[in-house]
């Protein structure tokens, strides 16, 4: 089960931890329609709302019931409400939501607990709460990260490639522009992506 938070979400949403909690709890009923109903007897039938409190208690006891569950949340460092001048209100809100969803590594039938995965900014709030949890810094695997990043630019140019077939110079300027937005990636050249720099493109044919 996964929950990708972005910035955009907080306006539509008042609690980032019960957008997060019921997205991870409409993807496990999806998948294990058998729970759905613990869930109609026990909360639907009985009109409790869907608040935070319903929604820890009703994951804390479907999640274990799970076959090694595996949770990815990304962009807990996204969940900040702003003020009518686009500031943040207060970071702490971040912290608050880690903590709900750490509440949810909680042991199943088998003893283990759910693979947990927290994918975050390095931002204060979140490595105070994970100090003592494995953690892995993508600035520590640079390497990886910019294969990674090749590798998805190059699939995405394919088409463009495909499109200006048969012109000359073709193989340089698309080399070019991977490098160029792999150094984007990783801030070394300014945000303006609007030209990519060819010292001659006299001899392309029309």
């Amino acid at each position: 089960m996964f929950c990708f938070y972005t910035y955009h979400i907080s306006g539509a949403h008042p609690h980032p931890s019960i957008f997060i909690l019921s997205t991870l709890l409409s993807q496990l009923l999806r998948q294990n329609q058998t729970l759905s109903a613990y869930v109609y007897v026990d909360f639907v039938a009985e009109g409790l709302s869907p608040s935070l409190q319903n929604l820890k208690k009703i994951l804390s006891t479907l999640v274990p019931q799970v076959k090694a569950p595996g949770l990815l949340i990304d962009g807990i460092d996204e969940c900040v409400q702003y003020d009518n001048f686009g500031k943040p209100r207060d970071l702490n809100l971040i912290k608050y939501v880690l903590r709900d969803i750490l509440q949810l590594n909680v042991s199943g039938k088998d003893g283990r607990a759910p693979r947990l995965l927290v994918v975050s900014r390095d931002v204060l709030q979140v490595t105070g709460m994970l100090a003592k949890k494995p953690t892995l810094r993508l600035d520590d695997e640079t390497d990886a990260v910019n294969k990674g990043i090749r590798l998805f630019t190059h699939e995405r140019l394919i088409g463009i490639r495909e499109n200006f077939d048969g012109l000359q110079a073709l193989d340089s300027v698309m080399l070019s522009l991977e490098d160029r937005i792999v150094r984007k990636a990783k801030g070394e050249i300014s945000c303006d992506t609007s030209r990519v720099p060819i010292d001659d493109l006299s001899h392309w044919s029309s």
